[in-house]
């Protein structure tokens, strides 16, 4: 019979690793690859990094996408949900 195994996660390590640059920066990255997949219009944005995690929003930059995102879910395609 197997062992069962106990993780006990440290919320201050845990803390550190979701604020840690380099996570901003893979995340940044992963949005940029987002965005350019949705097309042109689309931009990702670092967001602010909080108490507890490095952010990144992707949205629209012109009318045009925003109105093509309305019709097409194309944000949600992008990411593979569509």
């Amino acid at each position: 019979m197997a062992r069962k195994i106990k993780v006990k996660l440290k919320s201050a390590g845990a803390r550190a690793l979701l604020n840690d640059p380099a996570v901003a920066s893979l995340l940044m990255s992963e949005g940029q690859k987002i965005a350019n997949h949705a097309g042109p219009g689309y931009e990702a944005v670092a967001g602010t990094r909080g108490q507890t995690r490095a952010r990144v929003f992707i949205g629209t930059e012109t009318t045009e996408a925003a109105i093509d995102n309305a019709r097409n879910a194309t944000l949600l395609r992008a990411l593979g949900g569509g």
